[in-house]
């Protein structure tokens, strides 16, 4: 998360200095940094029994009709 505020930090200095692509990397960093915390507490709050559910269930391109 650091090194993506880190980096909205760069890109907004490079976009004052008059970069205008630099304009869109520093909101995007901060939006990266929200999903990967987001992401992470997602992974270590699941629920293990929901989880083994999930990957015993087949996909559903498993259960196609091969007959046509």
């Amino acid at each position: 998360m650091s090194a993506c505020l880190l980096a909205a930090w760069w890109q907004l200095h490079r976009a004052l200095d008059g970069n205008g692509l630099s304009w869109f990397y520093t909101f995007e960093w901060p939006v990266l940094a929200i999903l990967s915390i987001y992401g992470w507490w997602h992974l270590i709050t699941e629920d293990p029994e929901v989880r083994r559910a999930r990957m015993e269930a087949s996909p559903v391109w498993d259960e196609v009709d091969e007959t046509t």
